[in-house]
């Protein structure tokens, strides 16, 4: 179970909550730069970092887990129409850390803790974790009304114990990836007879 501070206890157990997310992903390797992007309707900064309302947020996908192998991972779906982020992900982003942060409005009419009414809390003991983990995967979708999404998809800590996931590849992948790799060369060959000496040396000595 998550600990949460009194202050926010006190904050979620009233009647009327308004809430705001805020997500970020990163550093990704080939630009050293993050994601940071909020639900509200305006740019904040917290812990000296700055979150844009940049209204790429469109879904935060939480799983619903009812045994423990069960795999239903983390998701989050950002809008991004002019395939800004194409580049950091066609250079790899998995395992780039990922999280998502769950933050609370003064819903009161007066000023709490200096907070004033209609303004976020931004203390750290106000936030509430929902997700921190790496990023397993990511992949570019069209919705149902032709908006281009994002979607990560963070690990999942109960991931199922037999989950196999299938590696699409090819060998111009492997030789820009892995120049010294030439474990797929074989495959791209054609039909014809392949004579393998395993675990022998050249002329069948052992």
């Amino acid at each position: 179970m998550k600990n949460m501070s009194d202050a926010l206890k006190a904050v979620i157990a009233k009647d009327y909550i308004q809430a705001f997310i805020l997500v970020t992903i990163g550093p990704f390797s080939i630009t050293n730069a993050y994601i940071r992007s909020t639900t509200l309707p305006y740019d904040i900064t917290y812990l000296g970092n700055t979150y844009f309302s940049d209204a790429r947020i469109v879904a935060v996908d939480l799983p619903k887990l009812s045994t423990s192998v069960d795999r239903e991972a983390y998701r989050i779906s950002i809008g991004d129409p002019n395939f800004d982020f194409r580049g950091v992900i066609e250079a790899g982003a998995t395992g780039v850390s990922i999280q998502a942060e769950a933050g609370f409005m003064n819903t009161e009419a007066v000023s709490v803790n200096g907070v004033l009414p209609n303004e976020p809390y931004l203390a750290s003991d106000m936030m509430y974790m929902i997700y921190k983990g790496k990023l397993d995967t990511q992949m570019y979708t069209i919705d149902t009304e032709g908006q281009i999404l994002l979607n990560f998809e963070g690990s999942s800590p109960m991931g199922a114990l037999g989950l196999k996931r299938s590696l699409l590849t090819s060998r111009d992948w492997m030789h820009q990836r892995f120049p010294l790799d030439t474990s797929f060369d074989q495959v791209f060959l054609g039909s014809g007879e392949q004579i393998l000496l395993w675990g022998k040396k050249p002329g069948g000595e052992t």
